[in-house]
């Protein structure tokens, strides 16, 4: 089981990644702290992930009634 580069580098970032093949590269001695701080930012990640996807969504939407009141604005009703 071999994984390209890139998909090793982008494993925090992307929440559909398979996170078990990056496991045999841990010692099973790690100290617990360590292991719950990379637990932590892997899971800080995710949520920015989700958090940005959300952001473009909003920027969307925005951009959507910007345009439906620049309508308003440059035909207005009689």
């Amino acid at each position: 089981m071999t994984k390209p580069k890139s998909a090793n580098s982008n494993d925090q970032a992307n929440p559909d990644s398979d996170h078990n093949t990056s496991k045999p590269q841990e010692p099973d001695n790690m100290n617990p702290e360590i292991r719950k701080l990379k637990e932590k930012d892997a899971e800080t990640s995710r949520r920015v992930h989700i958090l940005e996807a959300e952001v473009a969504s909003i920027k969307e939407q925005l951009d959507l009634i910007k345009s439906y009141l620049d309508d308003i604005i440059d035909n207005p009703l009689p």
